[in-house]
């Protein structure tokens, strides 16, 4: 039997839900950039290091932070101003690079980097998988329709994009969907277990991100919902509202806690600014600003959202939990000054939301497909094209590029000019980045710089334009370490390897009628 046949053969037997899982973790270990390149992945990676080296809640660094995050009488160590959950839940992630490093005699500090990069890729799959669970499970879509719906989320979204950094977003998704998959459950809503779990999760969720917490209020909005309006037992919902909200009391002191050791009080967070923007100017510029809109980096969205209501006829309190997530996400972060999220890809506050603003595309998909397939599927390729893009190159490119060319004016630029959008800007530099792959005195200066361990943070952005590695080469940890000059069976290997998996499960996933188990 030849051997393509027994994989095949293999996998067909596999559960739905977890071929799937498979299928995106491994194109999102396939595509990840294997180093941390943002400053608040670094710090939370930090952090992380800290507890497992030192068991301690600060750390030490040479960026540049705000003095109220520095530890009294110890200069140059700082406690974090994020969740404490992402560095919590990173630390396995951390410590099999530690273990690793040591079999494979690598630097420590580059193998815990590179596994703790992949965390985002494991949660970005988990994610899919939840969002397959929900159309097959909740919406009763089906095999392909629910797959097809995890496509729509995980290829033609920013999500994938966020897959391949080290930030709380992808991690936060992951815990409010498995949550709105657990408390939608057609079994009996009075299970005790069902209730602490998405309890947990969402208070996990908190221990994340706490802006979370104005999230919550719809998982006790869908307990009241769920139960129809002449049989709604109000004993009934208390009882059910306790067991779900007990563990998140429990984590909220906990987060208190946290911010008590930090910084001396259970309500400081050490953060400079606040909730003090303009809504109306946030909300333009999540949704239709040319730097950060939504519906340009997430088309599919488009469609999805205009036909919402598809979604309220086929499961009720299941599109309001969902309305409810989207909405008061969206306006919480209309009134943060930091609305745009910094040197990031698309509307990056958005990302925990984004599995439940493409559920209605997979009912769509079904309900009508003369009318609906065809739109769906040229915006789904629209978006994955865009996603390529962004998965291809470093995010920060471009704001370089731009910051040498304008100066202080670029960020606005970047924002609210049409012309000069990152969305085209991108299309030039994946050209050029993938044209250095044939210059060998390019590849040798930058290996060089990379090699030196220089650092050009702080350097003037045409210097890191000419001379970083990470700005320069396709953005995947298998052809930097090949561009390092790491041997093949590591490299290309391994990922020629993930790439033919995506294809035979990608061909059984979409191919079977029915389903597999």
């Amino acid at each position: 039997m030849p051997i393509q046949a027994k994989v095949n053969s293999l996998l067909s037997r596999l559960p739905s839900p977890l071929l799937a899982f498979l299928f995106f973790l491994s194109v999102f270990v396939f595509t990840n950039q294997g180093t941390i390149q943002s400053t608040d992945g670094k710090l939370m990676y930090l952090l992380t290091q800290s507890m497992v080296e030192e068991n301690r809640l600060s750390f030490v660094t040479d960026i540049a932070l705000d003095p109220k995050t520095e530890v009294p009488g110890e200069p140059g160590r700082h406690y974090s101003k994020y969740g404490w959950g992402l560095s919590l839940w990173a630390i396995p992630f951390y410590l099999a690079g530690k273990g690793a490093s040591e079999v494979l005699g690598m630097d420590p500090k580059l193998g815990t980097a590179f596994t703790v990069t992949m965390m985002n890729a494991v949660v970005s799959a988990l994610t899919c998988m939840f969002v397959f669970l929900i159309g097959r499970d909740r919406l009763q879509l089906g095999m392909q329709a629910s797959f097809i719906l995890s496509l729509a989320y995980g290829l033609t979204t920013t999500v994938w994009v966020y897959s391949q950094d080290f930030m709380s977003e992808p991690i936060t998704s992951l815990l409010l969907t498995a949550a709105v998959y657990g408390i939608s459950s057609t079994k009996s809503m009075t299970s005790n277990r069902l209730l602490l779990i998405v309890g947990s999760l969402l208070g996990m969720a908190l221990l994340t991100r706490l802006a979370t917490l104005v999230l919550i209020p719809g998982f006790f909005l869908y307990l009241v919902l769920k139960q129809t309006a002449p049989k709604r037992n109000l004993n009934s919902i208390i009882k059910n509202g306790t067991l779900l909200g007990g563990p998140m009391i429990v984590f909220l002191l906990v987060i208190l806690y946290y911010n008590f050791i930090r910084f001396g009080g259970p309500l400081e967070t050490g953060y400079e600014q606040g909730f003090n923007g303009n809504m109306l100017v946030g909300i333009y510029g999540l949704l239709i600003s040319p730097g950060k809109s939504l519906f340009l980096y997430c088309p599919v969205i488009i469609i999805s959202c205009l036909k919402f209501r598809y979604l309220f006829l086929k499961n009720r309190p299941l599109a309001a939990l969902c309305a409810y997530l989207i909405i008061s996400n969206l306006i919480l972060y209309s009134f943060w000054g930091n609305w745009h999220g910094g040197i990031t890809w698309g509307p990056r506050f958005m990302v925990p939301v984004l599995p439940f603003l493409v559920l209605p595309v997979g009912y769509l998909w079904i309900v009508d497909p003369l009318r609906f397939q065809k739109p769906i599927f040229a915006l789904c390729a629209i978006g994955f094209a865009i996603q390529v893009m962004g998965v291809s190159v470093n995010m920060s490119r471009y704001y370089y590029h731009m910051k040498a060319e304008y100066g202080e004016r670029y960020h606005e630029l970047l924002l609210h000019s049409p012309g000069h959008s990152p969305l085209l800007g991108r299309p030039g530099e994946v050209i050029e980045v993938f044209g250095h792959l044939g210059n060998a005195d390019i590849l040798k200066s930058l290996a060089d710089n990379a090699r030196s361990r220089k650092s050009f943070m702080g350097a003037e952005p045409r210097e890191i334009l000419d001379k970083g590695l990470a700005v320069n080469a396709p953005n995947f940890w298998w052809l930097y370490m090949w561009i390092l000059g790491y041997p093949f069976y590591i490299t290309l290997f391994p990922a020629g390897c993930l790439f033919l998996f995506q294809i035979l499960s990608l061909k059984i996933l979409v191919q079977s009628p029915s389903g597999i188990p």
